[in-house]
């Protein structure tokens, strides 16, 4: 059955104008058929006029992170890891601190030694996310983020929650490269990419490896959240496309649907460098995901997490799969192993592997003759809207749940005029944030942007005395959070710096930034 109806063409049409979304382009493997040529791309990869085509590079995003695990499997099963000594010899199981020694430490000893790579591609370590850490100066390469670990605190115990993590990715991305010697990049293509003659699939940014391809999608992010008021006069802005070497294997490869399309196959048909009991073994539970994670709305049943992928089943059937995402840019691979078919999507706009879901389950309820009534893709939107909504209308809220004690209306001033708050800050694990001083109709705030891998934006107001409302903004995802904030005057008057809850899983956890000028 040909996916690409003239119903489908009609429907990502409206969904690429409902969500301000330039370009989108698709691959579909099914049995020994392959559709990534003619009719699969719409829009465009770079406004004004460049159209989408299945040869447009994007980044491919968090599906990075099931070529790492696929590489591991190789490198796991290779003469070289299997005819070394026992001392050296690697497994799933391995602690982490035997491959890196001293660059893997965590503020717990117990938990650093106890660590091993099966634990940080299943996103169980405990460490949440801590995204505006790293990207930062100084903290940029594979190793400066693991080496950066120890400035971060935990958030739960080891192998007791699902805890999404890139930076445990970059870990296992620096430990591969530590045991082959050579880059990921050279790792992969060595491995997978050029086994599969994915010719056009990159390792950081293709210009910087000198190849001649032209056709790199631009991202976008949109000037207001979906429903949000002023929305019809928003606009598009562009992205800049970033190099993102430093995540690695967490995140930073650049694609087409073509050649996904050869990834793809090579999942579904166990043929070519990963033998059928790797890609058992990787597509494998490790964890169980909670309710509120990872689009759990799209699914029946448990959630679970396995070696770079999700798992669940739909409508009876399994299915595998993994979505991404980047300033500008969202990915999702979808697989369904038994009816041998999986999709791929590539979007240069921000949520797009939430926003463009529903064009996914709608090519999957067509395979499965799903009743119209029936359909997940019918509702997927909605579901998008409304959760936005529900944080959006949250965040008014956020002072009575982070301060419940606090009277209505200020009554404690500031020590200082709130001009002298403004100033640098630093702290050992998320570095330096400059606060600037502005004001508008609700009074005087603070303002600060952070230049990181993902990017962030904070707004501070004061609250009572020296307590501190914050907003936080990052440019992966569209709704703003709610943070907690203190500044600590010291016994000459003068300020000394702020404790801020920079984690959002971690809203009871302050984090001391120093004042520096």
């Amino acid at each position: 059955m040909v996916p690409f109806t003239r119903d489908f063409d009609e429907i990502v049409a409206k969904t690429l104008q409902k969500w301000h979304t330039p370009g989108i382009t698709f691959s579909v493997v099914h049995n020994d058929e392959t559709w990534s040529k003619q009719r699969t791309a719409y829009g465009l990869a770079r406004l004004p006029a460049e159209p989408a085509a299945t040869s447009t590079l994007y980044y491919v995003c968090s599906t990075t992170k099931a070529i790492l695990c696929a590489a591991w499997a190789i490198y796991l099963a290779s003469p070289a890891n299997i005819d070394s000594d026992g001392s050296r010899r690697i497994s799933w199981s391995t602690p982490m601190v035997e491959i890196l020694r001293d660059d893997f430490v965590l503020q717990d000893a117990t938990t650093t030694n106890a660590i091993t790579l099966e634990d940080c591609v299943s996103h169980r370590t405990g460490m949440p996310r801590h995204e505006p850490s790293y990207g930062r100066p100084g903290v940029e390469t594979s190793r400066d983020i693991v080496r950066n670990l120890r400035n971060l605190p935990i958030h739960n115990t080891l192998r007791t929650h699902f805890e999404y993590c890139n930076t445990m990715y970059v870990a296992a991305s620096h430990a591969l490269e530590v045991v082959t010697g050579s880059s990921n990049a050279e790792t992969f293509r060595k491995y997978l990419w050029d086994p599969l003659e994915m010719h056009e699939t990159y390792g950081g940014m293709p210009q910087k490896l000198g190849s001649q391809q032209k056709s790199v999608a631009t991202g976008y992010t949109f000037s207001h959240v979906p429903g949000e008021k002023g929305e019809a006069g928003g606009e598009l802005r562009e992205e800049p496309n970033k190099d993102l070497e430093g995540i690695s294997g967490a995140g930073y490869v650049m694609s087409t649907a073509d050649d996904y399309a050869k990834w793809v196959r090579c999942l579904l048909d166990g043929t070519g460098p990963l033998s059928p009991e790797m890609i058992k073994d990787l597509c494998t539970p490790r964890t169980i995901v909670p309710d509120e994670e990872e689009q759990r709305e799209h699914f029946d049943g448990v959630i679970c997490y396995c070696l770079g992928w999700f798992k669940a089943t739909y409508r009876g059937q399994e299915v595998v799969w993994h979505p991404g995402g980047v300033t500008g840019a969202g990915s999702c691979v979808m697989l369904l192993p038994k009816q041998k078919w999986g999709v791929t999507f590539f979007a240069n706009i921000m949520g797009a592997s939430a926003l463009m879901s529903s064009l996914a389950f709608w090519l999957i309820d067509d395979l499965l003759s799903t009743p119209t009534v029936e359909r997940k893709s019918a509702f997927l939107d909605q579901q998008y809207i409304t959760a936005l909504e529900k944080e959006r209308d949250a965040l008014p809220k956020q002072q009575a749940k982070l301060y419940p004690d606090v009277p209505d209306g200020r009554v404690a001033p500031l020590s200082l005029p709130a001009e002298s708050y403004a100033g640098t800050y630093q702290h050992a694990g998320y570095g330096s944030i400059t606060l600037v001083y502005k004001a508008d109709p609700e009074g005087a705030y603070l303002y600060a942007e952070v230049s990181c891998t993902f990017g962030a934006e904070y707004i501070f107001r004061p609250v009572n005395g020296e307590h501190w409302l914050g907003e936080r903004w990052v440019s992966v995802w569209p709704a703003r959070g709610a943070l907690r904030a203190r500044s600590k005057i010291g016994a000459d008057g003068e300020l000394q710096g702020f404790e801020i809850a920079m984690e959002p899983e971690m809203p009871d956890t302050m984090m001391w930034f120093a004042r520096t000028k």
